[in-house]
């Protein structure tokens, strides 16, 4: 299998103990492969008109996708297997997953991964049409012994996810079967015309590496974790010192600068609390791909203080600020991948 790595960062906590990096590989299950298929009528007398792809899925698929395209040819000719090599060599599919993964990672929030299929550019056009099945390994039996489709019990059976019949070029991409053996099986329907059909299959995978942090970000996720075990206490004097020390350690992280504000109007000094609201603020334009998470989070966090009369107004103001902010960084995780 031909792997291409990449790595994203995730988000990082100062809460959590482990830092982990998503690393996404585009696999190349099957590499452009052409065959020819002959007519239904024609292979009772030679040759095949069915045949089985085995795909084996790599563990923690994401999703997988194959890209397929056919020339019409009454026969095999070295005219037709030339120009069948030029057209598989332009099918590209794990290049061009690979472009995608790399923009997904840049874009971060802005990237849908769900779009990657949509965003593949076409394949060449098609022949004659063909029909291809997602099986598992009993029923790719059955196809091979061109059983019928089931009715009643009785021949092979297909999923409808990663199957199209009446197709002669595309990209198709599975979601919903991402583990162990599949098996494509692909038969030209015709009576007369025979075929050649190239195909590549390519899988995205993704897994987690942990990944090694400085010791002063391991101060300030313990500083972290004792300002919210004092703050679940109702102990916000003690909760505001472990999270003025984080800062100390991490000072362009926005997201204690948050909780020191809370912190400060729970103990009635909300005057000076907007000012570290308006720092946190600051910084998340060095963390965009966080900034309608943490502002959220922060808003969620005002929304449920007990509110004194004294400290209404200015907590009102520190909420517009945030709301403020938000239609800067709205969600994005909905948006299409842009050409």
């Amino acid at each position: 299998m031909t792997r291409i790595t990449f790595f994203l960062l995730l988000l990082p906590s100062l809460l959590c103990a482990q830092i982990y990096k998503d690393t996404f590989e585009v696999v190349t299950i099957q590499q452009p492969q052409k065959f020819y298929l002959n007519s239904g009528g024609r292979s009772l007398v030679g040759g095949q008109s069915r045949i089985v792809i085995p795909v084996a899925l790599p563990e923690n698929t994401v999703e997988w996708f194959y890209t397929l395209t056919t020339i019409n040819a009454q026969s095999k000719s070295l005219e037709m297997e030339k120009k069948t090599d030029n057209i598989s060599s332009k099918l590209q599919l794990t290049q061009q997953l690979a472009k995608l993964v790399v923009k997904g990672i840049n874009m971060a929030a802005d990237f849908n991964w769900a779009s990657l299929a949509m965003n593949l550019a076409s394949t060449p056009s098609g022949g004659e049409m063909c029909a291809i099945y997602l099986l598992d390994k009993e029923n790719s039996k059955k196809f091979l012994s061109k059983d019928d489709h089931a009715i009643i019990g009785k021949g092979f059976v297909y999923q409808r996810e990663g199957t199209k019949e009446n197709f002669n070029s595309g990209n198709v991409s599975i979601k919903s079967f991402t583990k162990g053996v599949w098996y494509l099986g692909i038969s030209n329907p015709t009576v007369i015309t025979g075929m050649y059909v190239s195909i590549e299959i390519a899988a995205v995978v993704q897994k987690k590496i942990r990944v090694e942090v400085s010791e002063e970000f391991k101060k300030a996720s313990l500083y972290l974790n004792l300002a919210e075990q004092q703050f679940n206490n109702a102990a916000y004097d003690k909760s505001l010192d472990y999270f003025i020390k984080s800062t100390e350690l991490i000072p362009t992280d926005p997201f204690p600068y948050f909780k020191i504000g809370l912190c400060k109007i729970l103990i009635h000094d909300s005057t000076e609390a907007i000012d570290d609201y308006v720092t946190g603020i600051s910084l998340l334009t060095k963390k965009p791909e966080a900034a309608n998470s943490l502002l959220n989070l922060a808003l969620s966090d005002l929304n449920k203080l007990p509110v004194k009369d004294t400290d209404k107004t200015r907590i009102d103001e520190i909420k517009k600020l945030i709301e403020g902010e938000l239609i800067k960084y709205p969600n994005k995780t909905d948006n299409k991948v842009g050409n």
